[in-house]
């Protein structure tokens, strides 16, 4: 008898019998390539290995700050820096009172005035001449003409002058005159004088003096004997 004829497996049974084998394998493969702590040597992982999307889940939050540290001890002074080198000479500056004249256009005041007692009861003709000097010399020679007193002072006053505007608190001199207020009214302290006001030297005589200042002569008014008091201020303007 002859055997009977093999037959060839259907087509779905082929199929299924290589489902079977690549299951099989693929449940060996997972099983050979499963990774534990127990495989990772201490040490061995580097950060490189790790995702940064793992490393940032792994960063925990900031920790509250800390107390801040003691201050440092202060420094050593350093050594003091080589001295620099001396510089130059300025330029001498000019003064006012180093020599010259009082500046034309230039006003100077001042103060004067002086008490007296008379010297004895009934002769009340006493006289007194009281000098007054400028910071610098005028530029012109004072004439007695060019110092007088100003418009507005009382009786008794030698000369009074009308271009003489100013005031005890606020003394004013045109160019060329020595301007003398005096200190009056119901506050004022002018008391028993005639006033007059001069150049340095004598009458009729001209030196160089004469620019260096003025005279007030006090005298007495001829009333009754005791104190004889004039002062003020005044105001020369160079020409």
């Amino acid at each position: 008898m002859q055997p009977p004829p093999k037959r060839r497996p259907s087509p779905a049974l082929v199929i299924s019998i290589i489902a079977l084998v690549i299951a099989c394998a693929g449940t060996a493969v997972a099983a050979t390539s499963l990774i534990t702590s127990r495989d990772i040597k201490n040490h061995t992982i580097r950060s490189k290995d790790i995702r940064a999307s793992t490393k940032d889940k792994l960063r925990g939050q900031d920790g509250a700050p800390g107390a801040t540290g003691a201050t440092g001890a202060t420094g050593a002074t350093g050594p003091q820096g080589a001295t620099g080198a001396q510089g130059d000479q300025g330029t001498p500056g000019t003064s006012l009172f180093n020599g010259g004249t009082i500046p034309s256009g230039g006003t100077v005041t001042g103060a004067w005035g002086g008490r007296y007692i008379t010297a004895v009861a009934g002769n009340q003709q006493n006289s007194y001449l009281l000098s007054y000097s400028f910071p610098l010399p005028a530029p012109q020679k004072l004439r007695d003409s060019d110092v007088q007193f100003g418009a507005n002072t009382a009786g008794p006053v030698g000369d009074a002058d009308p271009s003489c505007t100013g005031s005890v608190a606020n003394p004013t001199a045109p160019p060329g005159k020595v301007c003398i207020y005096s200190n009056e009214g119901p506050n004022g302290t002018r008391s028993n004088s005639t006033l007059t006001g001069f150049k340095l030297s004598a009458a009729g005589v001209n030196t160089d003096a004469d620019s260096y200042g003025f005279e007030v002569r006090i005298v007495d008014a001829g009333g009754v004997p005791g104190t004889l008091r004039a002062e003020g201020t005044w105001a020369y303007t160079a020409p």
